[in-house]
């Protein structure tokens, strides 16, 4: 008798052992699948996770050609940002979206950086700012064979900007009430082709090398340039520093080699072989 209760309260002792373990390991891998989730969440994607873990110069920017190209991952910016990685020893990965989302990914991202941003009081806050990039003049672009200016363009029906830009919150404190347009900068222009509104207001080096590749058949018309502005690099907030001393650093030599000009008149010069792209 006293042999069978020592050898049930083995069983219980071992019972209980089991349930312990058993117990714990579940807790262990809640804990753990609760972390890779918050890194996700913190980065955006797993993609983001990923790049920022292997040490990646992630980009993110819109299709803003000639400065980013997403059909061929190329553009003057993006060739510069190449370049940067490469100075850096680090891999490259850009990533397309929508203007304004963009701006929001980075902002509320971590490790991601944007290029081409104006730096504006709206945005001081939300980034960090890296560097001046490069500085570019804003036109009106018509097809009526006038040159508008900023005043003459106040007195159109409709005036085409790309919107979430700089561009449209200049208009906008300039007294402009004759705005449409949409956040896909090339739809813009082909609201222009088909006389949906008499003047874009647009990046000179844009709306040329659109217009050019759209193949559009209209002579346009450039006005004198109205506003000037600069694009800086930035990046997310929520940004190792010694990542954001990385990029700096290679930035620097990138610009002390020139190589910044050199991919300017790659996109600026005219081409008249250039594909025609729908």
């Amino acid at each position: 008798m006293t042999r069978k209760k020592t050898s049930f309260a083995l069983i219980i002792i071992l019972i209980l052992a089991l349930s312990s373990m058993l117990f714990a390991s579940c807790g262990k891998t809640e804990d753990s699948t609760e972390s890779v989730e918050k890194i996700r969440e913190d980065n955006g994607t797993e993609e983001r996770a990923t790049a920022a873990a292997y040490n990646t110069f992630h980009l993110i920017t819109a299709d803003l050609p000639p400065f980013c190209i997403e059909a061929t991952d190329s553009g003057i910016v993006v060739d510069l940002a190449r370049e940067i990685a490469k100075k850096a020893e680090m891999d490259f990965l850009v990533e397309f979206q929508p203007w304004s989302r963009a701006q929001e990914t980075v902002s509320e991202g971590k490790n991601l950086f944007i290029l081409p941003l104006g730096r504006i009081d709206e945005r001081e806050e939300h980034f960090v700012w890296i560097s001046e990039i490069i500085d570019y003049d804003i036109s009106f672009l018509s097809t009526d064979g006038v040159s508008y200016t900023l005043e003459s363009a106040k007195s159109l029906e409709n005036v085409m900007v790309q919107q979430g830009t700089t561009f449209e919150e200049f208009l906008l404190d300039n007294g402009f009430t004759n705005l449409s347009g949409s956040p896909d900068t090339k739809a813009n222009a082909e609201m222009l082709y088909n006389n949906r509104g008499q003047a874009w207001f647009i990046p000179e080096w844009e709306g040329l090398w659109i217009w050019n590749h759209k193949g559009f058949d209209q002579e346009i018309s450039l006005g004198p340039p109205v506003m000037n502005t600069i694009a800086w690099l930035a990046a997310s907030k929520d940004s190792d520093p010694a990542l954001i001393d990385a990029i700096s650093t290679a930035l620097e030599e990138v610009l002390e080699e020139n190589l910044l000009e050199d991919i300017v008149a790659t996109y600026t010069q005219p081409d008249e072989e250039a594909e025609k792209q729908e």
